[in-house]
């Protein structure tokens, strides 16, 4: 069969990607694109760019050996953090632990560049040489060495899955409906395949449009079949709110639950002092009742900095009119344990009208350097703040047999744990969180997107009530319904449907992700073939 004739897009690819130079600036944009396409972009979330954002990467990637590649996605990585989350990591650095700020920046750049650039770095070992195969394979493997590295990234030193490519698509929630079935890992796999098809159509023109327009139309199908799975299509419209949804408040009807979320908006700095622990608790008894009595309401993280529940006694005398309060309160607060003294764990506290403790959820995924010192680090003489882990995310129950999953602080971004408790029963997950280290930067809305993500995969409604913002009410599909101003002293009141729709990654778990890992190292060390397309 005769060679298809060579066409102008892959000249122009490999015009493009002719000179080290120009490799790199090929790599820089990718990382550009790939920050400008998430949650907290200086301009906004440009999400549709998250189909295309790789292309430049890849492209740089033909016919390059395999340190070259890595080197190239490093570049893009470091770029991507540098744009992404360099500055919010060293601002709130320099809020946490009180570094200088040359030491926060130190701090960012590490983590940067062991979570973003190295994820990076794999990816881009992992994904070439991709003129060695044929078109169809080497869309494959752009799509699994893509999610392999991700899955890489949120597993090792305790894992940071943070901006991973899924979360672009958090502000377009018809788009995030694959995640119900495959989790984070197989949206990435889907957008990914979309950037491996685009990029070897570049490189290879006529003769790959045939398998790159396959590639298209499947993930096409795929996303179109999951939208239409998840009765999105139907607006909603007719009979009574399905299990799941969020509603504005008094419009939920029998069955629905009202809940209050609380945003104290209290600075750091009045939060260090002493004096400031009984203004903060007076001002969340004066927001949470101001409403009306409610049936939950929810205070962020540490909303209590007292020590509970030695000291639930401060609640009862900052709040005596037992009928203005909830019928059930979560709160965040450190908690001790008499049987283990000296051990502070950070929890979340479900309570009843009476402050008496129903439950309890102790923080499981705590935060390297700011709760605990990894081993490693201790025997090198580094000291901390030591925080105790909880053993399991905990189902607390709460008044009439809601059954809440609550996951503190940024444990939200941890899909496992999330999972774990929509599997074990959870109708509602509650994240109690405190922003405010985080200033004006955009990590703010990064943070948020694991929560919009969690609620997708799990099929149940998610309730986020923060010191400063993101305070939202999020529905089983991703829709954020509800949502308090950001660095404002408010509540925000919604009607929750409890459950939600069942989905296969809560009844599965993480298949997609694992089973990608697989086939990108197989087809790294598959034995090298010349590409025919």
């Amino acid at each position: 069969m005769r060679a298809a004739e060579p066409t102008q897009a892959p000249r122009l690819a490999t015009r493009l990607a002719a000179t080290r130079a120009r490799r790199g600036a090929l790599a820089l944009g990718c990382g550009a694109l790939y920050a400008a396409a998430q949650p907290g972009a200086p301009f906004g979330s440009a999400w549709p760019l998250a189909f295309a954002c790789g292309v430049p990467l890849v492209v740089a990637l033909a016919g390059r050996g395999a340190r070259e590649r890595a080197v190239l996605g490093w570049l893009a990585g470091t770029a991507a953090t540098c744009l992404s989350t360099v500055v919010p990591a060293a601002v709130s650095s320099t809020a946490y632990f009180g570094v200088s700020p040359w030491e926060a920046l130190a701090i960012a750049l590490t983590v940067g560049q062991v979570f973003g650039a190295g994820s990076m770095a794999a990816f881009a070992a992992l994904a070439g040489p991709l003129e060695e195969r044929s078109a169809a394979v080497a869309i494959a493997r752009v799509a699994v060495a893509w999610t392999a590295a991700e899955l890489l990234r949120s597993t090792l030193f305790t894992g940071l899955p943070w901006i991973l490519l899924a979360h672009a698509l958090t502000t377009a929630p018809a788009l995030l409906q694959p995640a119900a079935w495959t989790g984070a890992a197989g949206l990435a796999l889907l957008v990914a395949a979309v950037n491996g098809a685009f990029a070897v159509a570049a490189l290879r023109g006529a003769a790959a449009r045939r398998p790159a327009f396959a590639a298209l139309a499947g993930v096409g199908a795929c996303f179109a079949a999951a939208y239409l799975a998840s009765g999105l299509a139907d607006g909603g419209a007719g009979g009574a709110p399905r299990p799941g949804a969020v509603l504005a408040s008094g419009t939920g009807g029998t069955g629905a639950v009202h809940v209050r979320l609380v945003q104290p908006n209290a600075r750091a700095a009045a939060r260090a002092s002493s004096a400031g622990v009984g203004a903060e608790l007076d001002r969340l008894v004066a927001l949470t009742a101001a409403g009306g009595p409610v049936d939950l309401a929810v205070w962020p993280e540490n909303a209590l900095r007292a020590v509970l529940p030695a000291n639930l006694g401060l609640l009862a005398r900052a709040w005596p009119d037992r009928a203005t309060r909830p019928r059930a309160l979560l709160v965040g607060a450190p908690r001790s344990d008499a049987a283990e003294p000296g051990a502070l764990f950070n929890s979340a506290f479900s309570l009843d009208d009476a402050f008496a403790v129903e439950a309890v959820h102790d923080k499981v995924h705590l935060l390297p350097l700011g709760e605990y010192v990894p081993a490693p680090l201790r025997a090198l003489g580094v000291s901390g703040h030591d925080t105790r882990a909880g053993e399991a995310p905990r189902v607390l129950g709460a008044r009439d047999g809601l059954r809440i999953g609550a996951l503190v602080c940024y444990e939200i971004a941890f899909a496992p744990l999330a999972r774990a408790l929509a599997h074990d029963g959870a109708d509602v997950l509650v994240n109690v969180a405190n922003d405010g280290w985080f200033g004006r930067t955009g990590a703010v809305e990064q943070h948020f997107a694991s929560a919009v993500l969690r609620a997708v995969e799990t099929g149940r409604p998610v309730l986020r009530a923060t010191h400063t913002g993101v305070t939202a009410a999020i529905d089983a599909w991703g829709r954020v319904v509800a949502r308090a101003p950001e660095h404002a002293a408010t509540a925000l009141d919604a009607d929750v449907v409890p459950g939600g729709p069942t989905t296969a990654f809560a009844a599965t778990g993480d298949v997609a992700g694992p089973v990608a890992c697989a086939f990108a190292f197989a087809l790294a060390l598959a034995p090298r073939r010349s590409s025919r397309c």
